[in-house]
C-alpha cells in the first residue's frame, strides 16, 4: 500500500504488508484523516490513520476471517461491522 502527495509527486508512506495478497480498494473517509483497505486475497477489511503532516499511516483496526469477500460494510457508534459471508455471517 502507498499514499502519495500527488501535487509534490512523492510518496508519503509505504505499508508492504497491508494485506496478503493486493489491496482491491481504499477510500479515505470523508472528513477524517482515516483509509478504509478491502484486501483482494485475504478477504479483510484495515482501517489506518494517517498524519496529516507527513502522511504516515498507522493501524487502527481490522476485521478478517471471511471464507469470501464481505458484500456488506456498516459503521455504527464508531464500530465497524462486516457481513455478507456464507450464510449472512457478521
Amino acid at each position: 500500500l502507498h499514499v502519495w502527495h500527488l501535487e509534490r509527486r512523492a510518496r508519503l508512506s509505504l505499508e508492504p504488508c497491508a494485506h496478503e495478497g493486493g489491496v482491491a480498494s481504499c477510500h479515505f473517509l470523508r472528513g477524517r484523516p482515516e483509509l478504509l483497505t478491502a484486501g483482494a486475497a485475504d478477504n479483510s477489511l484495515r482501517m489506518w490513520s494517517s498524519d496529516l503532516h507527513s502522511g504516515e499511516l498507522s493501524a487502527l483496526r481490522g476485521r478478517a476471517g471471511h471464507a469470501a469477500p464481505p458484500t456488506l460494510v456498516r459503521f455504527h457508534d464508531d464500530e465497524l461491522h462486516v457481513g455478507g459471508g456464507p450464510g449472512g455471517q457478521t
